[in-house]
């Protein structure tokens, strides 16, 4: 059993780390409008987030599936949106990644790396993205 185990982790180790994080030269998604936001505590104990909202102009959903934002070496958990062409997400400003884990991408602070599948491949887009000052901004 633990020589299966073994093999099995062996196997899938090998398969994650052949994944390939290049971005696309040509991308077809064209960005309408792409923000962070820093959300302030509302309880001083609390930490500050990072609100990131990526509003795309329209494509066709049935051929292309938006699937994760990747920014300040995080990858973001996010929420898609279909009707609107959107996707969106939010970090612990003060988290940073899992120690001995690579983030494939270097970015500056202002830009994104979308994930996204089309034909069955899943491909890497970045872009620049603004700061939006919002009244979260303003420490309560």
């Amino acid at each position: 059993m633990k020589i299966l185990f073994s093999c099995f982790l062996v196997v899938f180790l090998m398969g994650c780390k052949s994944q390939d994080f290049s971005l696309v030269k040509e991308n077809k998604l064209q960005l309408n409008e792409g923000f962070f936001k820093e959300i302030s505590p509302a309880i001083a104990d609390e930490d500050t987030y990072i609100q990131v909202n990526l509003n795309f102009n329209q494509f066709d959903t049935a051929k292309i599936k938006l699937l994760a934002i990747y920014f300040r070496n995080q990858i973001i958990p996010s929420k898609v949106n279909e009707d609107t062409f959107s996707i969106s997400g939010s970090i612990n400003k003060e988290l940073t990644l899992i120690e001995n884990v690579e983030f494939p991408f270097e970015l500056k602070a202002n830009e994104v790396v979308l994930s996204y599948k089309k034909k069955n491949k899943t491909n890497y887009a970045k872009y620049a993205i603004v700061r939006k000052i919002s009244m979260d901004d303003i420490p309560r």
